[in-house]
């Protein structure tokens, strides 16, 4: 297997930080060496790498020497290999004897200035030693564990953990993983120890097979050990403990599973109802790892028995069609939690009593929400038929029947319709602000009323759950017919206001911007018809009634006549005062 590794710059300084942490500086070895196309792979059991180039005889028998010479250099749990090829014929050593040296040097003809193409091969293999392991390149580690079968890579670490694993790793800045499996820096001084003792480790191991079965599963490995605890910000690794966490933990809830070498999971979980799936992918079903870990922690840690496996599968069977589905229901170890505390009193019936009766609780609560809604319209309605009645009695009856339309729009009349207008609003602001209070405040004693009542039989993530839902809707529903109900009053209340006040200004201030000779015409206007009623010559008797005939006028009439045709010219104001008296 083997993967490039493009970038110069980046190999370079992986290469100087490597020799510089284990004492072996290959950025120095390979100084006349173009790096650019070298390769590097690393597993559990070995680290490689391989870079070819066309160097003179000289320059190559100088790099050769040198990478003889990396053995005192790597710690003593590991061992090295180089393979020398120049021009197709190959040579190796493992060590810096001198019969190495004289047969990696019978490759090269030290006398001659030609070019070569020569080939290095480093292979370092690694061993445990007090359960830990090098990892010399972290990002050829993390292809390895993304890109080879996770079958594979669970064998390597089942053969090489006892008990726990501590992988020391070159570069890495922050300690991480798990509490089994953990990836240190080279320089953490402070020794690994098993967090898990091995008896809780072989009683999980003895239940699992009492419960379970798969012969893909290397015997040793248990959820627990892919719990990641810290990350390590490396997605490579990260992905890789989400992977493996989600298949022990479903291996472990499953009847029987099998994890085949294409990364598909074939399983089948036997509970009230039946799950089995077919080679679903490992990738879709990492997504619900956390979930699957937490469920199985709880059914065979410390406390887990045959009654708590049994009874995970009985409420997962019931919850979801596939594992996958996990993913997007974190609330199904929530219920399972639940159903535990009701077999821990043996007393079945009362769950199916406690979520009838949160029911009947909700249906309340959402009746009760309804009521409130219709509660605001009757204020709103309230609010409008006293707009309404001032609008008809008092400014229709009172102003068209009794005087005119002018007097409507009078100014005091705006100011009654302006006060009535923001005591009402005033008055459906607060019945509004009052609806949500008292929405909000019944929903927190229904909320507490559930949790004191059924503490003993629901845990509260449980109630909350099934009540969150369910308040959160009606609040949605009641907000936005509050928020409907509001703008319907302010759009009555400003159209009834803008109406008497453009009433207003129409009636009392636009006359008094015409031009005095239109006010002159009006005036004549309104004089006329006085003038017409009582023509000279006709005499009104009072009391008797009307004689009509010639009569010729008196002198105190025709004294008073050019009088009268000498009068100023009335005013505006006067005319408008004496029609409305008229």
């Amino acid at each position: 297997m083997s993967l490039s590794f493009a970038p110069l710059k980046q190999l370079i300084d992986s290469s100087s930080n490597l020799g510089r942490d284990m004492g072996v500086d290959f950025g120095a070895i390979f100084a006349a060496v173009d790096l650019a196309n070298a390769t590097r792979v690393e597993r559990l059991d070995e680290f490689e790498l391989f870079v070819e180039d066309e160097l003179t005889q000289a320059q190559a028998h100088v790099v050769a020497l040198a990478l003889l010479g990396i053995g005192p250099s790597l710690p003593n749990r590991d061992r090295f290999e180089i393979t020398i090829t120049v021009d197709g014929e190959a040579a190796s050593a493992c060590d810096d004897e001198e019969d190495s040296r004289v047969r990696i040097g019978g490759l090269f003809d030290l006398g001659s200035n030609t070019r070569a193409e020569v080939g290095f091969r480093v292979i370092i293999g690694k061993q445990v030693q007090h359960n830990a392991i090098s990892v010399y390149d972290m990002e050829a580690f993390g292809r390895y564990l993304a890109q080879e079968p996770l079958t594979q890579v669970l064998e390597a670490l089942a053969a090489r953990l006892d008990g726990h694993l501590r992988l020391i790793c070159i570069g890495l800045r922050k300690q991480g993983g798990s509490a089994t499996l953990q990836f240190v820096p080279e320089d953490h001084e402070e020794p690994a120890t098993a967090t898990l003792p091995s008896a809780a480790r072989e009683r999980i191991i003895a239940l699992f097979k009492e419960n379970s079965f798969s012969a893909s599963l290397p015997g040793k490995l248990i959820p627990q050990d892919f719990q990641l605890d810290t990350p390590l910000g490396q997605p490579a690794v990260d992905g890789f403990f989400a992977r493996a966490s989600a298949v022990l933990s479903a291996v472990y809830l499953c009847n029987n599973a099998e994890l085949e070498s294409d990364n598909t999971l074939t399983y089948r979980m036997a509970g009230y109802k039946v799950l089995e799936e077919k080679r679903i992918s490992v990738a879709e079903l990492s997504g619900a790892h956390e979930v699957l870990n937490k469920i199985a922690s709880w059914a065979y840690d410390a406390g887990g028995s045959t009654d708590k496996v049994g009874l995970a599968r009985n409420v997962l069977s019931l919850h979801v069609a596939s594992l996958c589905d996990l993913a997007h229901q974190p609330h199904v170890l929530n219920a399972i939690l639940s159903n535990y505390q009701i077999y821990l009193k043996d007393n079945v019936s009362a769950y199916l009593e406690v979520r009838n009766r949160m029911a009947e609780l909700l249906l309340e609560s959402t009746a009760k929400t309804h009521a409130l809604v219709e509660s605001l319209l009757d204020s709103v309605r309230n609010g409008m038929l006293v707009v309404f009645t001032f609008v008809l009695t008092v400014v229709v009856v009172n102003g068209l029947k009794d005087t005119n339309a002018r007097v409507v729009f009078s100014g005091e009349y705006v100011w009654i319709v302006i006060i009535i207008a923001v005591l009402c609003s005033i008055w459906i602001h607060s019945a509004c602000k009052d609806v949500v209070t008292r929405f909000d405040s019944a929903t927190r004693s229904t909320t507490q009323l559930l949790r004191d009542s059924y503490r003993n039989v629901l845990i509260e993530d449980e109630v909350d759950q099934h009540t969150a839902k369910t308040f959160a809707n009606n609040r949605g529903h009641l907000i936005e017919q509050v928020r409907r109900y509001r703008r319907l009053w302010y759009l009555v209340s400003v159209t009834l206001v803008a109406t008497f006040a453009i009433g207003y200004v129409v009636s009392y201030q636009l006359p008094r911007f015409s031009s005095p000779k239109a006010d002159s015409g009006a005036a004549s206007t309104i004089q006329a018809p006085a003038s017409s009623r009582e023509e000279p010559g006709r005499v009104r008797s009072k009391g008797i009634g009307n004689v009509s005939g010639s009569v010729k006028p008196t002198a105190r009439a025709s004294q008073m006549a050019p009088a009268d045709s000498q009068a100023p010219p009335v005013s505006k104001e006067t005319a408008v005062h004496r029609e409305t008296s008229q």
